[in-house]
């Protein structure tokens, strides 16, 4: 049941026939119910929340990993880093320093990653976020690690810290993993009309 009220047809279709008419035009009850639905469908989200990653979870794993390779790899990353080998065709390639494209990601951690998310809240909640951005806007992902990766010393903004932080005040200000209050409560527009 939360996989379907999460679902991206039921939201398009909670937008089309109720958020989007005039807020003038709707009960106050209504906004209510939308608060009270937008809390639950976040509290689905409450386990990744309260979730450490297991550095031997092959998943977690493959997931930091996607983020080095989609930011450095030359095959298509925002920059490759690293010295070259020699291919069998004559060609060059990059070696891959795994620590190194950690520490410019913005992990604290440069050799082991996963330690970055022991903290609950946010857990692996906020490896999730990297990774959906990482994958659905590659371009986006590709220059905000770019930029932060070349900045000068005093003026960092680390990709992977910064994301980490804005997701457990994300999870803060959208009250996931608490009961939804009885009489008030905010629904927010925007979350019916994203992913």
């Amino acid at each position: 049941m939360a996989s379907s009220l999460s679902s991206r047809t039921f939201k398009d279709k909670i937008f089309e026939h109720v958020v989007k008419k005039p807020s003038e035009s709707r009960p106050a009850e209504t906004d209510h119910q939308l608060y009270v639905l937008q809390s639950l469908i976040l509290n689905t989200l409450d386990e990744r929340r309260t979730t450490r990653v297991d550095p031997q979870d092959e998943d977690s794993m493959g997931k930091i990993s996607d983020l080095r390779r989609i930011a450095f790899d030359s095959d298509g990353g925002a920059f490759s880093f690293g010295s070259s080998l020699e291919l069998n065709g004559g060609g060059k390639k990059e070696k891959p320093n795994c620590s190194r494209d950690y520490q410019r990601l913005g992990f604290q951690n440069d050799i082991n990653p996963t330690q970055d998310f022991r903290d609950t809240p946010p857990g692996i909640l906020a490896l999730d976020c990297m990774y959906y951005l990482a994958t659905n806007h590659v371009e986006l992902y590709n220059k905000i690690v770019l930029e932060t990766a070349c900045r000068g010393t005093g003026d960092e903004c680390p990709f992977a810290r910064s994301s980490i932080a804005l997701t457990s005040v994300l999870c803060d200000i959208l009250c996931i993993g608490e009961t939804p209050k009885e009489q008030e409560g905010k629904f927010y527009t925007f979350f019916f009309q994203h992913k």
